[in-house]
């Protein structure tokens, strides 16, 4: 589930295909099976297993023939989708093929990695060796698949690069990895880079997120002037020392923005106001952006709720990214139940 940096706002604009690319409707198949299942099954006596079974199907549909390489990568990274052997191959040749977006191969290359292949560590590493910072930027949520002895180097020469995008997502993934190395990093960045700067906030949030006291004092000073994106990890940060003002400070996120915003603060906020998130979350899914559904599917997950027929539907949605984030709304239900 999402941490401080990969969250519903880094998922949900890495969902690549969701804005840019035309419709993929559900096959014919698979919504036949999901109006059969309505018809006959009442919201309070739903058949679980079969419903799972067609959560199962949704992934495998969008892993075996998604409209594009990111629906691909999407529903191959899914760990609902670890026993489809066909992923595999699949997410290889995307990770290979140079005609597609470096971050997308990226992502290929990461998802390989989490599957435990012992060659797509190697793979993402030579990817990262050959982009420009700008490529870098958007590839980091990818590159904190690798072991830090990897990743390290490459954030390392982000923090050095003439990119803000690449600096500023640099020390976001470095807030991710304790280690000596990303606090000296970090800190090194600190010193160097006048305040008040949009990388200097991530680099300062990114101290703070690593145990720095003092960081975490100045975050405090600082929260009036933050935004967007660094609210939300000032929230998170101050939830472990003051939780008063970190459930505020997420709340206020939560009136930012439109859709993807507040998601990623419903997201922080669905231990401690449940109501809040599902609120939110909620509202996002009957927006007609398509990444605003699938991460409010994602708060969904995380609230662990019984899909509504709302939810459900999005089994058959238009957009692919959305019916593999519905899919596996069903499938952690049934995951959570099966624990038990």
């Amino acid at each position: 589930m999402p941490t401080t940096f990969r969250g519903i706002l880094t998922v949900a604009l890495m969902l690549f295909s969701s804005s840019v690319v035309l419709a993929q409707p559900a096959s014919t198949e698979l919504r036949a099976r999901l109006a059969a299942f309505e018809q006959r099954t009442s919201p309070a006596a739903g058949d679980e297993a079969e419903l799972a079974a067609i959560a199962d199907q949704v992934l495998r549909e969008a892993a075996s023939h998604g409209a594009t390489s990111d629906v691909v990568v999407l529903a191959c990274s899914s760990d609902f989708a670890a026993a489809n052997t066909a992923c595999h191959d699949r997410l290889w040749r995307i990770a290979r093929e140079r005609s597609t977006a470096v971050h997308v191969r990226a992502e290929a290359a990461a998802a390989l990695v989490r599957r435990g292949d012992k060659e797509a560590s190697a793979a993402l590493v030579e990817l990262a060796r050959g982009a420009s910072a700008r490529q870098l930027a958007a590839m980091a949520p990818s590159l904190l698949a690798l072991p830090s002895e990897l990743s390290l180097p490459i954030f390392s020469r982000m923090l050095s690069a003439d990119e803000p995008a690449a600096t500023t997502q640099a020390c976001r993934a470095l807030g991710e990895i304790d280690a000596f190395e990303s606090r000296h990093a970090v800190q090194g960045f600190l010193a160097a880079t006048p305040r008040g700067t949009g990388e200097w906030y991530a680099c300062l949030l990114a101290a703070a997120e690593l145990g720095d006291v003092s960081a975490l004092q100045e975050v405090r000073f600082r929260t009036p002037y933050m935004r967007g994106v660094d609210l939300i990890a000032a929230g998170q940060v101050l939830l472990r020392v003051d939780q008063e003002l970190g459930l505020s400070l997420l709340m206020q996120a939560t009136r930012q923005g439109t859709d993807l915003l507040p998601l990623e603060a419903a997201d922080r906020l669905a231990a401690a106001r449940p109501d809040l998130a599902r609120d939110i979350a909620e509202k996002a899914l009957r927006s007609p952006d398509a990444r605003a559904r699938a991460g409010g599917l994602m708060v969904y997950r995380r609230l662990m709720l019984d899909p509504t027929p709302e939810v459900r539907s999005m089994l058959a949605d238009a957009d692919p990214s959305v019916r593999v984030r519905a899919a596996e709304v069903v499938l952690e239900l049934r995951r959570k139940r099966a624990s038990r």
